[in-house]
Parts: structure tokens; C-alpha cells; sequence
């Protein structure tokens, strides 16, 4: 059973959690284990392994604390002098600890589901059928949540990383450390063991990534730094992006345009707003009435800004952000300004609010 409270987020890392780290990493590799197999022997997550060993929260390599009851398994793997017991116990002879958590099976739903976006259907399809999907469209339309929530309901494992110009290939096929040991990633994981993974921005990313990207989505091997993987029967690549692949639009000036191969190895999927799911959402934060003012009034905003403010984003985090603060103490201009207006002057917001008055009750 995996241990949901193994990794602490309120507790600050020490010198001893780095020490700690370096001693599972430099026993796992010497015994040539990945990731996902110590995983399995101390029945934790595999991303808390890198996390351990590596450290990748907030992007700064910091390593984060360890939990007691963790450590407590690890010692006991570290000082185990059989190197590989995990391989060698039966099954029913295993302890809830170092069984494998079982893998959730596919949950059947309506194409309907309650809190699914409009085209979550679609895109089950594809990945049901294993081809690799491109969702373009709006920020905050929900395009990387949607792909988290497929995976999910197809039990799958689930990788993401967001792309920008100088992103690394390294972020996705690893490297090398000054040991020399590899350092495994989410996306080797996923194209290994099988799973969806999810990159985002990927029309802003570096174009020498997006070539060994390319590469891997077409052969059936990949090339990492410490060997050659055969891509697993269920790897899916789900990508999302806010362009559609051609190039920069006004809203987007810095998106670059992807080449013709990786365009032919993508199913595209416009992936826009879903004014019901936002609705939904928005009575879930502050109830039926409310909530669907709130919607509708953003909603308004957002028609009106396609032909009098382009540039204006108007997206469902604005709906939101509106119904998680209507209580807040600015004034009822502040408020606008912090959860919508804050990137147009002044008279486009006037014209805004003079056409679509904000008349919803704040009490």
C-alpha cells in the first residue's frame, strides 16, 4: 500500500535529508535498480524517489524532508545485506509495505461525467487507442487537467513537465551525474513502464527538443544516456499548447511554428472554453447563485473583449478568482482590477463595465 503522508510539504529540508538521499541513490545504482523497482520495495510513489535522491520541487533541486515513517523504510532496505530480496520473496509471503500498490483499473463513465470538459470524450478516445494528441487552445480551457483526468480514468500512470525556450532535452530523457549514475525522469518512466505524459507550452519550446522529441514519438526505441528503451505498448504523449502549431498570433507573439513532422505524428484537438464546466466550477467554490452570476458575467466579458479587446485575457481563472474573493475588502473596483482588469488601461476596462455592468450582490 503506498504511503500517502511519506514526504512532508510543511517541513524544512535538512543537511541530513541530502545525506540520506545520496545513500539510497548510491545503493540503488550500484545494484542497478530503477526507481520504479525501490519504489516497489519500500510501497511509495516512484516520484518520490527522485525527489529523494535528486530533488526537484520548485525547480531548485532542493530535496525535501523525509518522513519518519519513510526513513523508517528505507533504513531497513539500506541495511538489508541481500541486494535484491524484493525479487526473490513469493508474493504471499510479502508485507502490506513491499506488495506493489495495485493498479487502478478504468473507470467507466458517461461522456457526460459531472466536472469533465466538453471534449474529455475525444480525447479518451485517442489515448484509449494510443495516439499521440495535441490540445491547442485558450489559456486555462483546462488543456494539462484534462489530460491528467484521462489518465486517471484509463489507469494510467501520469507524467508533466511545461516547456519553455531553454528547456533542456535533459529534462525529459535524464543524464548523468557526476558519478556517472543516470538520473531517471517522469517521461522515462512513462515511455518505459507505459503511461500518458503531458507537456505543456509545447509550441514555446526549444526546437533542438522538440527534434529528439520527434524522434521517440516515431521509432519504437528511445535513446537515453544509459541505454536504448523500447517504448512500452502504453505510452500515450498527450501535448497542449495555446497555438495551433502554425506560429505566433497576436495573443501569442513568441510561439514558434512546429515543423511539418511533428504536426504528422500529433492528432490535434481544438480544446476550448466549456462554459457548463465553468459554471459547474464556479457554484462548487461559492455556491448555485452566485456562482453562475459570477460565470455568466465573465463569460460576457470575454465575448465582448474577442471584438473590442483582443488582447484581453479573459479566462475561467478570472471566474474563479472572483468567486473564491467576493468577500475580500477591496472595493468592488479593486477586486475587478485584481482578478481581471489588471493588464488593460483604463478606458477599455470603462468601456468594458459600461457595456457589462458588475451588478452581482457582494454580501
Amino acid at each position: 500500500m503506498v504511503d500517502n503522508t511519506d514526504i512532508s510539504n510543511e517541513d524544512t529540508p535538512t543537511t541530513e535529508d541530502g545525506i540520506f538521499g545520496d545513500a539510497v541513490r548510491t545503493k540503488r545504482t550500484g545494484l542497478k535498480m530503477t526507481q520504479r523497482a525501490l519504489a516497489i520495495v519500500v510501497g511509495c510513489d516512484p516520484s518520490y524517489i527522485s525527489l529523494i535522491e535528486v530533488g526537484t520541487r520548485n525547480t531548485t533541486g532542493e530535496r525535501p524532508h523525509i518522513s519518519a515513517r519513510l526513513r523508517t523504510k528505507f533504513d531497513r532496505w539500506l541495511n538489508d545485506r541481500d541486494p535484491n530480496p524484493w525479487v526473490e520473496i513469493p508474493a504471499e509471503e510479502l508485507t502490506e509495505v513491499d506488495k506493489p500498490w495495485p493498479k487502478p483499473e478504468p473507470k467507466s463513465e458517461p461522456t457526460n461525467a459531472p466536472h469533465r470538459h466538453k471534449h474529455f470524450a475525444t480525447l479518451r478516445y485517442y489515448v484509449e487507442k494510443r495516439q499521440h494528441t495535441y490540445l491547442w487552445g485558450p489559456p486555462g480551457s483546462g488543456k494539462s487537467t484534462g489530460a491528467e483526468h484521462v489518465a486517471e480514468a484509463l489507469g494510467l500512470d501520469y507524467g508533466y513537465v511545461s516547456l519553455n525556450p531553454q528547456t533542456s532535452e535533459f529534462r525529459l530523457i535524464g543524464y548523468k551525474d557526476a558519478m556517472g549514475a543516470y538520473q531517471e525522469t517522469a517521461f522515462r518512466q512513462c515511455y518505459e513502464h507505459g503511461g500518458v505524459f503531458c507537456v505543456d507550452e509545447l509550441d514555446n519550446a526549444n526546437p533542438a527538443l522538440l527534434t529528439t522529441l520527434n524522434g521517440m514519438l516515431e521509432s519504437q526505441l528511445g535513446a537515453f544516456p544509459d541505454r536504448i528503451v523500447s517504448r512500452h505498448k502504453d505510452f500515450v504523449f498527450v501535448a497542449t499548447g495555446n497555438t495551433n502549431g502554425r506560429g505566433a498570433t497576436k495573443a501569442f507573439p513568441d510561439r514558434r511554428k512546429m515543423d511539418a513532422a511533428m504536426m504528422d505524428r500529433l492528432v490535434f484537438v481544438d480544446w476550448g472554453y466549456d462554459s457548463t464546466l465553468e459554471n459547474k466550477i464556479a457554484t462548487k467554490i461559492i455556491g448555485a447563485r452566485k456562482g453562475v452570476q459570477i460565470a455568466r458575467w465573465v463569460q460576457s466579458i470575454r465575448r465582448w473583449a474577442e471584438t473590442h479587446a483582443p488582447l484581453l485575457s479573459v479566462t475561467p481563472r478570472a471566474t474563479f478568482r472572483l468567486c473564491a474573493s467576493l468577500d475580500s475588502p477591496q472595493s468592488t473596483d479593486e477586486l475587478l482590477n485584481s482578478a481581471l482588469f489588471h493588464s488593460i488601461d483604463a478606458d477599455t476596462k470603462r468601456n468594458a463595465l459600461t457595456s457589462h455592468p458588475f451588478m452581482i450582490d457582494r454580501k
